[in-house]
């Protein structure tokens, strides 16, 4: 089933103003983070304050209609909510290193009730217990080779919180993360070598979920 044009063109409209909301949350974090001496989205990403509201405009816009496209129905809806979440997360982590609790708590909820309007509750809870152990491990393992914590918490988190949305496809979305990661860091290495995990591990999961949800892959 597909969204009707009416449907999409009223999405896109709201993904836009969604969008900049969630640019703007970005720029305020940018400024905090600045203040308190940590990395900001022009030294990460090569952006600056005024770039971030257009990228976030056109992502929101893509996101809603993304969603709506594969689900016009309240499950589009919950997907519309669960995307601009992750964008929103993606801005505030480019911005400071780090992904706030209550944004990794809204994908969780999200991401639990997708997972039961698809009768994949349970499914879902096991990967994300088995993602939360396995990434718990491999960030203790790197961080007494490196000296340093090399994957964060919130990281950690967040891939926990998605794989209950993306439940068997977890793996998929973890290997694309660190794809787009190591593209990151092949493109524009950061100054001081660290890189915001978080909007990698939203663009591999929105990119796996999506499909998935198409039936274009099996979740």
């Amino acid at each position: 089933m597909t969204a009707d044009w009416p449907l999409l063109a009223l999405g896109a409209a709201f993904g836009l103003l969604a969008g900049r909301l969630c640019a703007a949350v970005g720029a305020r974090a940018t400024g905090a983070g600045a203040s308190g001496g940590a990395g900001v989205v022009g030294a990460t990403w090569g952006g600056g304050l005024l770039s971030l509201h257009p990228i976030g405009q056109v992502a929101g816009a893509l996101v809603v209609v993304s969603a709506l496209a594969v689900a016009p129905d309240v499950r589009g809806a919950l997907l519309a909510l669960l995307g601009l979440t992750l964008l929103a997360a993606s801005f505030v982590d480019a911005a400071t290193m780090r992904l706030p609790d209550a944004l990794t708590a809204t994908v969780a909820a999200a991401s639990t009730v997708l997972a039961w309007l698809g009768g994949r509750l349970a499914e879902g809870a096991a990967c994300a217990l088995a993602a939360l152990v396995v990434l718990l491990v491999l960030r203790a393992v790197l961080a007494r080779r490196a000296g340093r914590q090399a994957l964060g918490l919130g990281d950690v988190k967040l891939a926990a919180a998605l794989a209950l949305w993306l439940g068997a496809a977890t793996p998929w979305f973890l290997v694309l993360a660190a794809l787009g990661a190591l593209v990151v860091i092949l493109v524009r290495r950061p100054a001081d070598g660290r890189l915001a995990f978080g909007p990698s591990l939203a663009l591999g999961a929105w990119i796996v979920g999506l499909v998935s949800e198409a039936g274009l892959w099996p979740m």
